[in-house]
């Protein structure tokens, strides 16, 4: 579907959104778009990316253990 619309020219952006859960409509439609993600067998197109955020987070969380771990081992 998405490559039908590019060829005809439309201009496609996806978003991140951070949280879905107990707003109306949203479940629905987070259901709906993972089907329809997983409909086109032919497709290269990857759905399931992380967010820099997560990956940035990860990483300041990992920094922060092993600046903890040298600051015990210090004198």
């Amino acid at each position: 579907m998405i490559r039908n619309l590019t060829k005809q020219n439309w201009s496609i952006h996806f978003g991140w959104v951070k949280a879905h859960t107990g707003i109306e409509g949203n479940e629905v439609a987070d259901t709906i778009a993972k089907e329809a993600a997983q409909d086109d067998e032919n497709s290269n197109i990857v759905y399931d990316r992380i967010p820099t955020s997560t990956i940035a987070i990860s990483v300041k969380e990992e920094g922060l253990k092993k600046w903890q771990a040298q600051w015990k081992r210090a004198e």
